[in-house]
């Protein structure tokens, strides 16, 4: 498949991503061949009366095209199951991932399984002060003339991309950005969020840049998050708080928390026995004066039959809640107000809320103070002084975010950003709660630790070590503290390029009899995982069953077939005309039910090839099973 994606990505343009998007959303406007149908197209347009202005709004930056053709190209790794890790008792039958590698990678892997299946993305993403909290480090692997050829740039601009590499600019965090948030959002439900962690110095340009990706129309909050602390060593204002930007997949669609208000009492009681409380009928808050609304400034009758107007505390005019020939009046004719009376003699109108009509739930509200809600769950909790990670997210903070964004129960949340782990430790601690099966899955690129790193002290050499050993101590601890039956392991999977020697060996292997023998895969094995649980791992993936699924090994004659779902593989040479006959067998008498037969190009011998197609051609039952044949 490796070599597969790299054919694929010669031909990648920077909008192939967007016109892939585009097939699927607007099929009917592409013919047989996959070319655009403009003049269809332009007529449609037409008949919407839609405006094509000469002038437009747009974010522009150097790398945006680099961006985009990053989010179009196919990856050329593979995933490495961490076989001994994932066959553990507490591991075995977890649904949590953990993938360690680059997170641009990590997502074209997931996009193949795992698009249109994520509730919440949480992301706190490097932070670009100007300080060395963030170069720009992906790999720039094209000369100044494929960057021309491939994306149309100028010569002038090309140079201006390959400059980026290394540079903390607006732009280099832009173009960095710009790719993982492209893929993240095929990655949501119709119903999810994305929630991105920022501070002031890279604000105002991930507004824009979430703009540009989700819609203006699919903003739903800024969250405001108050810290423990100030900068008092600040030119002006000590900074205490940070952002949390909210993003909608489709805002019309997206089902965002509710929080619970908790016990409320219902003093009053109607004559027909109905309890309720009360609200104030006058406009209070922003926006309270008359002349922020003429209109609802107007008398209603008081009890005394005198006229009651919405007075402000201070005296001023105010204004009611309710318009005048409607909602006021239907309220005033069936004794929905609540009249009480000052020392004074003035009346207070008042709204009737019912027991049994009111809800237990309200609106979020987009700051939060108290942050640190769940103190023994920090990091330095877990480790001994001084803790492995700088600066981790609290956990009780990245709860008010979920909550906020709606995770229910069974959903499944990622963070491609993982860091410490605090994001898996929030929804073992949600799960915990609640009884709940949410399921995380983490990435975290394997960067090496600086020499005075606070993680060395603890023996590790690689940041995403960090997070694996924080979410197992944190596991442990809830499990000790809750005894909550959930899920507390995860699956481990590292992220692997294969050497360009063995994939050129392998397009040039010829099988013959002397190399039956001779497995092509084995020049694939890592100390994780062999060349087989490798391949087998990834095409489970590409196929859309993800990396929480159980191989099964179906045994012919004298080779070993996998399956996956409705998907078999074969994964080496080996394959004889009695195996074929096997498997025919096992397919005709509904023992295998199967749709697709997937084999590693050039390991089946051309004559046990043309039996097996010429085989699955001739079924006598209705059953359909198509070839695939990858590299």
């Amino acid at each position: 498949m490796i070599i597969d994606n790299q054919k694929a990505n010669e031909s990648i343009a920077p909008n192939s991503l967007e016109m892939e998007q585009l097939k699927q959303a607007l099929p009917q406007y592409f013919d047989a061949e996959g070319n655009f149908k403009n003049e269809q197209f332009q007529a449609m347009l037409a008949n919407e009366k839609v405006d094509f202005s000469k002038e437009s709004y747009e974010l522009s930056f150097v790398g945006k095209s680099y961006g985009k053709y990053l989010s179009s190209l196919k990856t050329e790794t593979v995933l490495v199951p961490d076989i001994e890790l994932n066959n553990l008792e507490e591991n075995k039958d977890s649904e949590n991932v953990y993938i360690t590698g680059d997170n641009l990678d990590a997502l074209k892997h997931l996009k193949e399984s795992y698009s249109g299946a994520i509730k919440c993305i949480y992301i706190d993403p490097p932070y670009n002060t100007g300080k060395g909290d963030f170069a720009y480090l992906d790999d720039f692997n094209f000369t100044l003339d494929e960057l021309v050829d491939k994306i149309g740039l100028t010569e002038q601009e090309a140079e201006r991309v390959l400059d980026l590499h290394g540079k903390s600019s607006h732009s280099a965090w832009l173009t960095f950005m710009l790719p993982r948030l492209l893929i993240a959002k095929q990655l949501l439900k119709s119903t999810g969020v994305i929630i991105v962690s920022i501070d002031d110095n890279e604000q105002a340009n991930l507004k824009l840049l979430l703009d540009d990706v989700f819609g203006e129309n699919n903003f739903i909050a800024q969250i405001a998050r108050k810290g423990t602390g100030g900068k008092q060593d600040s030119t002006h204002l000590a900074t205490v708080h940070e952002y949390a930007l909210i993003y909608a997949k489709n805002a019309k669609e997206a089902e965002t928390g509710r929080d619970s208000v908790g016990t409320r009492s219902y003093r009053f009681t109607d004559p027909d026995g109905r309890k309720y409380r009360t609200q104030l009928l006058r406009k209070w808050g922003d926006t309270d004066r008359r002349e922020d609304r003429e209109n609802l400034y107007y008398a209603i009758p008081a009890p005394d039959g005198s006229d009651l107007y919405p007075i402000r505390s201070d005296g001023s005019d105010g204004r009611w809640r309710w318009d005048k020939d409607t909602t006021m009046k239907n309220a005033i004719e069936n004794n929905l107000i609540h009249f009480e009376q000052e020392d004074d003699g003035t009346w207070i109108a008042h709204q009737k809320i019912y027991e049994d009509e009111d809800s237990d739930i309200k609106v979020f509200n987009s700051w939060i103070d108290k942050s640190n809600d769940l103190k023994e769950d920090k990091l330095k909790e877990l480790f001994t002084s001084p803790p492995p990670f700088k600066y981790p997210k609290l956990v009780g903070y990245l709860i008010q975010l979920y909550k906020r964004a709606g995770v229910e129960k069974d959903d499944i949340v990622l963070d491609f950003f993982s860091g410490s782990g605090s994001s898996a430790h929030a929804l073992y601690r949600m799960n915990a709660a609640d009884g709940g099966s949410r399921k995380m899955i983490s990435v975290q690129i394997d960067a090496v630790l600086d020499a005075g790193d606070p993680g060395r002290s603890h023996d590790f050499n690689q940041i995403d070590e960090i997070g694996r050993e924080r979410i197992k101590r944190a596991a442990a601890n809830i499990k000790a503290e809750t005894d909550a039956d959930i899920d507390y392991g995860f699956k481990h999977f590292k992220l692997h390029t294969p050497p360009q020697s063995a994939l050129d060996d392998l397009v040039e292997f010829e099988l013959d009899e002397a190399l039956l023998q001779f497995s092509q895969l084995e020049r694939f094995n890592t100390e994780d995982a062999t060349g087989q649980e490798i391949l087998l791992a990834t095409w489970a993936n590409y196929d859309g069953y993800g990396l929480i699924n159980s191989p099964e090994s179906i045994e012919l004659d004298s080779f070993e077939l996998f399956r996956v779902g409705r998907h078999a593989y074969i994964l080496d040479a080996g394959m004889e005309s009695e195996d074929v006959v096997e498997l025919i067998r096992l397919l005709e008498n509904d023992e295998l039910d199967i749709t697709t037969l997937v084999y590693l190009n050039d390991c089946v011998q051309l004559h046990v090839l043309q039996e097996l197609k010429q085989s699955l051609k001739n079924l006598h039952s209705s059953r359909k099973v198509k070839m695939i044949a990858r590299y």
